[in-house]
């Protein structure tokens, strides 16, 4: 079936006929559809509550007609068909939630027992990346005193660890997106790097990235460091314009960043810790 047949069927929404299907099948499109020569057929919108979801096409001899009868058996068909789709994606839909909400019970899991940052940190790359369908994950943090972002460790990578492991803030892609503290998408990296010379991109080019989500990681209202997810496709495999899958990125980065303020939390008890150990021991000697 050719496409301008289906976006004509599309754009119109009404059932369409046709004298010499295969006829105007091949003129459209310019590929051998199957069809017989001198068959007519019809096409029936298979339509949502608010948009064309598919096709509904059949083909007839030249000794056969479409009764009026058939019209309406086709057409109720075709709304069936319509609403075992809706059915089917809602299914799909609520799967994928489920999915994601056990995803997220693992990582406050792995934050609720573990101390270390990178325990968790482990957990936060397997998650997203099974649950985002992406095929890399990076995870970026500000280093204490200095304007710089270093290496943490990542899921999906060629080279593991990258060649470049620290960037300051404002260098680079992870860097860009501390400095701004707004999500980065870009779509396409190899067109974006060209425009955007002065970023620069060369490590995520050679391991074949086409598409970037980055994040800041925000702890108490500060820069903690930045999440990437990376992809060797384009950004439309990962469904980057569905709002649950974006919120579902969200909750993820700000999952991160609760990781980073629990383990910087334990940190300082335990320093805190140390420090009335040894102030308790001088007192006794002294």
């Amino acid at each position: 079936m050719g496409r301008e047949l289906l976006a004509r069927l599309f754009k119109e929404s009404n059932p369409q006929f046709f004298a010499d299907f295969a006829a105007v099948a091949f003129e459209r499109s310019r590929q051998n559809t199957g069809i017989p020569p001198g068959w007519g057929g019809a096409c029936f919108p298979i339509a949502s509550a608010s948009e064309v979801i598919g096709s509904l096409c059949i083909g007839l001899p030249p000794s056969r007609s479409l009764s009026e009868q058939d019209t309406r058996i086709l057409s109720t068909l075709a709304e069936i068909a319509a609403v075992a789709l809706q059915r089917s994606q809602l299914l799909a839909d609520l799967q994928h939630q489920m999915e994601r909400l056990a995803s997220l019970r693992e990582i406050d899991y792995a934050i609720s027992v573990n101390t270390d940052f990178y325990p968790m940190a482990e957990v936060i790359l397997h998650q997203t990346r099974q649950h985002l369908g992406v095929d890399a994950v990076q995870i970026w943090a500000v280093e204490p005193g200095l304007s710089r972002l270093e290496f943490l460790l990542a899921e999906g990578l060629r080279k593991n660890p990258p060649a470049k492991t620290l960037y300051p803030i404002g260098e680079g892609l992870p860097g860009t997106v501390a400095l701004t503290l707004h999500p980065l998408t870009i779509s396409d990296l190899q067109q974006w790097s060209a425009v955007n010379s002065a970023v620069e991109c060369q490590n995520y080019l050679e391991e074949g990235f086409l598409a970037y989500i980055g994040l800041p990681i925000v702890v108490k209202g500060r820069l903690g460091g930045v999440i990437e997810l990376c992809q060797r496709s384009p950004l439309t495999s990962l469904a980057a314009q569905e709002p649950q899958w974006l919120s579902f990125v969200k909750t993820i980065a700000s999952q991160t960043a609760l990781a980073m303020e629990n383990a910087q939390l334990f940190r300082e008890l335990n320093n805190t810790l140390m420090e009335l150990s040894l102030s308790y021991d001088e007192t006794l000697e002294g």
